[in-house]
């Protein structure tokens, strides 16, 4: 069954406008941009269509350059951006990174900033407290009286407390049973005689503290 139906052309570029009585640059034909026919289904395109879709075909292809070219600038282009952003870590943008991640992490571990600070403080505390405590464990030689008792109650649980209450009781019990005054390199000196005269009464509480003050001497030797 015939039908009515019309063809847009693909638009053709426009060639600039020349007079046919120039020699050699005859004027060229019109492009058809709309043909009307009537024709079956199994109708062929006018003739006419063909320059205007080899035209539309030469036109694609710095069409196509023009696109992988952006393509490869935008890549570029982000590679720069990403290259830049981790770069610098004192950059307020690695700053604002670092508080978004903390956040997060605060979201799934399911506790607050101040809570995971207060934390962080606390390990740094413990660290210097036991850097502190070794050197002052290698410096037993050079000790006062205070630093000694200050050993003891760390010792079970402050077991030495029922002994002596202060460094002051210590003191007067240590010039009792060694009949000097306190010196930390005495403390290489001292036996459980020692101990036992100082009032340690407890036979295991003065293996305990001979044994202590023996692994102590073997420090900053």
């Amino acid at each position: 069954m015939d039908q009515n139906f019309s063809v847009s052309s693909v638009i053709t570029p426009n060639f600039p406008n020349q007079s046919s009585d120039v020699v050699g640059h005859p004027t060229p034909e019109k492009s058809v941009s709309k043909t009307e026919w009537n024709g079956s289904s199994d109708s062929e395109l006018p003739e006419t269509s063909s320059p205007s879709v080899i035209s539309d075909l030469s036109w694609s292809v710095p069409q196509q350059g023009t696109n992988s070219l952006s393509v490869e600038q935008s890549k570029e282009s982000c590679t720069r951006h990403a290259v830049g952003k981790f770069s610098d870590l004192e950059s307020p943008w690695a700053m604002a990174e670092e508080l978004r991640r903390i956040e997060c992490e605060e979201q799934i571990i399911g506790k607050p900033y101040e809570q995971q600070l207060e934390e962080v403080l606390e390990e740094k505390r413990r660290r210097t407290a036991e850097l502190y405590w070794n050197a002052l464990l290698n410096q037993w030689k050079k000790w006062t009286i205070s630093e000694f008792f200050f050993f003891l109650m760390q010792i079970d649980n402050k077991c030495f407390g029922g002994y002596f209450s202060s460094a002051d009781k210590l003191e007067a019990k240590w010039l009792e049973a060694c009949g000097r005054k306190f010196k930390g390199e005495d403390l290489s000196k001292i036996d459980r005689e020692d101990l036992a005269a100082m009032g340690i009464t407890n036979k295991e509480h003065r293996k305990k503290l001979a044994v202590n003050i023996h692994e102590l001497c073997k420090r900053g030797n």
